[in-house]
């Protein structure tokens, strides 16, 4: 094991922006990947050393891709220097094959560490054969939530479902505005990813895992997206995205919606509840001091 005490390197190998303040990192250098950690991680960093073989080879399975290059993992304690968004639990940067994760979060429920080195490691893989102006973030999204089986980097309540609210307004973010990003604002960003997941499970779910693999033989080629859709599958991008969408219409009934909102439903019925009972208060008071005041007269 060995220490490196400025954090610029950091700076300069991913391109990391802001105060950097000199700090004591660990790092591993590994035959398969090198790892910097905190030095209150150790434990972690062998984990990661441990299960980067197995997430690897599962990954390029499924994928049927190999990846020949040596990736770098951060393990953070600290935050504040290298995630700007507090929806973000970890993130890949392939120009510089580095995955950096902060593992106070990476720890906690619904996030196990496999999960995201399994997310991150996918990002890496695609962009490793797709060029990025030929690879759309919602396909990069929602291949790395596929294959680790997650929403995987971002923090995320299960039980609001900003989908199901879509899907029941009809108030979608098309696929094509999500091509070179997502939204920053909170919950565009969160129905982002869940589009993402969603339209490729809706893929899957149709048409089978040989089909999003061509597709992905074709983007890796320098086919363009749209074409390769429709090279592979019987309608168009945009027409296989408003089926995809009507399927979740169809599913997302007044019943569902309601769920997704039960507790703030419970809330307001309190809430009514107290109101009515405080009213019913006062006009009892109200009778109360007429009764005494007739009495007295």
């Amino acid at each position: 094991m060995k220490k490196i005490y400025l954090i610029l390197f950091l700076v300069f190998t991913i391109g990391l922006k802001g105060n950097l303040s000199a700090e004591e990192l660990h790092f591993i250098d590994n035959s398969n990947l090198m790892v910097y950690f905190d030095p209150l991680l150790e434990s972690a960093a062998m984990n990661v050393i441990d299960i980067y073989p197995e997430i690897k080879s599962d990954v390029e399975i499924t994928i049927r891709w190999k990846y020949d290059f040596r990736p770098t993992v951060f393990l953070i304690k600290n935050r504040n220097h290298f995630f700007q968004n507090d929806l973000i639990v970890a993130y890949a940067v392939p120009k510089q094959a580095a995955i950096v994760i902060d593992y106070s979060k990476a720890g906690k429920f619904p996030f196990r560490l496999e999960t995201i080195l399994k997310h991150e490691f996918c990002h890496l893989l695609l962009n490793y054969h797709i060029k990025k102006k030929v690879l759309p973030r919602w396909l990069d999204e929602g291949i790395a939530q596929w294959i680790s089986d997650s929403i995987g980097e971002i923090i995320f309540d299960q039980k609001r479902s900003l989908l199901n609210r879509a899907a029941f307004s009809g108030r979608f973010i098309r696929l094509a505005y999500l091509k070179n990003g997502f939204p920053d604002d909170r919950e565009p960003m969160l129905l982002a990813y869940e589009e993402s997941k969603s339209f490729i499970e809706f893929i899957l779910g149709n048409y089978g895992r040989d089909s999003i693999l061509t597709i992905l033989n074709y983007l890796k080629n320098g086919e363009e997206v749209d074409p390769a859709f429709i090279k592979v599958l019987p309608d168009s991008l945009e027409g296989l995205e408003k089926q995809w969408q009507q399927s979740l219409r169809k599913k997302t009934t007044w019943v569902t919606y309601l769920s997704y909102h039960v507790y703030e439903i419970l809330f307001a019925f309190m809430a009514l509840i107290s109101i009515f009972g405080f009213i019913k208060l006062l006009m009892k008071k109200h009778s109360y001091m007429k009764d005494e005041e007739e009495d007295t007269a």
